[in-house]
């Protein structure tokens, strides 16, 4: 074979330089085309391209409000995930909310680094802080001139292993009298901080429990309750046994603010506890 084999990479950079030559030539002028008919030529083309994607305006709703990350997730500086990326928060973090853009699923937070950002709301949980200033006082009546007055004293706090959540305990206190003889007693209860579901509008779990009750296979007889702040409402869920249950129909209470759905909790398990339930709590006197 004769002639002259050019390495590839001289080929290449052959090749290269007559393209670009080429496209040159042809970006200079069309060969039978006046100078504005090029010049129409041109405007057209540059019409084609696509504008650069603006941003659309955001209206921040003032918030200010904690949150549990609940995965691993990127802070965003725009409401959106074709925003440039700013953070980083890992799962578990706790951090304040500054707003919510208005009509996106986004709240704006702020930065390790001082800068604002957004972060995707379904990966943050909403945190209620169960602490109480003062202790919280009430009374409730039930059948056969049974009246109790209760009071509910914050505790402290407990975290849950190998979970997110945590929960705010409480004892209350009754002071009863049933028939004319007092009766007095403690329970114990528990509030979840976040919402006892991931999914869906925040809801939080409020448990009263009964302790040295007769159940099979455990002694705590336990009534649940959920509140939910959208709904400003606290309703029964249900009780651990059903034999010890009234099984009374017990409406929702209305609850504005975390002292009333705390106190609607203790009353929806006085209306839930059973004649068994009473009489194990006389026999605990």
């Amino acid at each position: 074979m004769t002639g002259v084999l050019l390495p590839l990479a001289g080929l290449a950079a052959g090749l290269s330089v007559l393209s670009i030559g080429l496209v040159r030539a042809e970006s200079a002028s069309l060969p039978g085309v006046d100078a504005q008919t090029q010049r129409s030529i041109e405007l057209a083309q540059a019409k084609k391209k696509k504008p650069a994607r603006k941003a659309k305006p955001v209206t921040i709703v003032p918030e200010n409000a904690p949150y549990v990350i609940l995965r691993d997730i990127n802070v965003r500086g725009g409401p959106d995930t074709k925003s440039k990326r700013i953070g980083r928060f890992k799962r578990g973090a706790l951090i304040q909310s500054t707003g919510r853009a208005r009509g996106t699923g986004w709240i704006r937070v702020r930065t390790d680094k001082n800068q604002m950002g957004f972060v995707y709301s379904k990966m943050a949980a909403p945190l209620i802080d169960g602490a109480l200033k003062a202790k919280i006082g009430g009374r409730v009546a039930g059948p056969k001139k049974l009246v109790c007055r209760y009071t509910i004293e914050f505790e402290g706090k407990s975290r849950i292993e190998k979970e997110l959540q945590r929960t705010a305990d409480y004892t209350v206190p009754f002071q009863c009298t049933a028939d004319g003889a007092p009766l007095n007693f403690t329970a114990t209860m528990f509030l979840t901080e976040l919402p006892y579901k991931e999914s869906g509008p925040p809801v939080y779990q409020i448990n009263v429990d009964l302790r040295d009750m007769p159940l099979e296979g455990e002694d705590v007889l336990t009534v649940i309750s959920l509140y939910s702040p959208k709904k400003a409402q606290t309703k029964f869920d249900a009780v651990n046994d059903k034999a010890f249950a009234s099984g009374a129909k017990i409406a929702p209470k209305a609850t504005s603010r975390l002292d009333a759905a705390l106190k609607a909790a203790v009353e929806i398990a006085h209306a839930a506890w059973g004649k068994a339930a009473w009489a194990q709590i006389k026999a605990n006197n």
